[in-house]
């Protein structure tokens, strides 16, 4: 893989540990690694596979993390993802955010919610 692509996981990690504690350790690394290796042998474009690789290894944590982090009004994740990767060259991972930022939201007001009056 290209050594930008590279380059850009580590802004994206830099984004993350700007909200959260946050560090993509060398286990990740190497796991990353060995999947993108596996994914490259199928994938005909780099960010297919840089796709994948990120929605299975990274992302079900950096969302975890991240929710409720980012204040309202400040670039969140879908949005770092298409400034640091490209618009559209990450659609698995920008789709799989926007639904968790949507569900937590969802949650969120039916949380602050006031109970709905019972009739007579």
């Amino acid at each position: 893989m290209d050594e930008d692509l590279w380059k850009k996981i580590d802004e994206l990690e830099a984004f993350v540990a700007s909200h959260a504690a946050f560090h993509i350790g060398n286990k990740q690394w190497l796991q990353l690694e060995k999947y993108l290796a596996v994914l490259s042998v199928a994938e005909t474009e780099p960010y297919a596979a840089l796709d994948r690789a990120l929605y299975v290894n990274l992302l079900p944590v950096i969302t975890s993390l991240l929710q409720g982090k980012i204040p309202t009004g400040e670039k969140d994740l879908a949005e770092a993802l298409e400034q640091i990767f490209g618009e559209e060259k990450l659609p698995l991972c920008t789709k799989a955010v926007r639904a968790v930022t949507a569900s937590a939201e969802t949650a969120e007001t039916a949380e602050t919610a006031e109970p709905a009056e019972l009739s007579e």
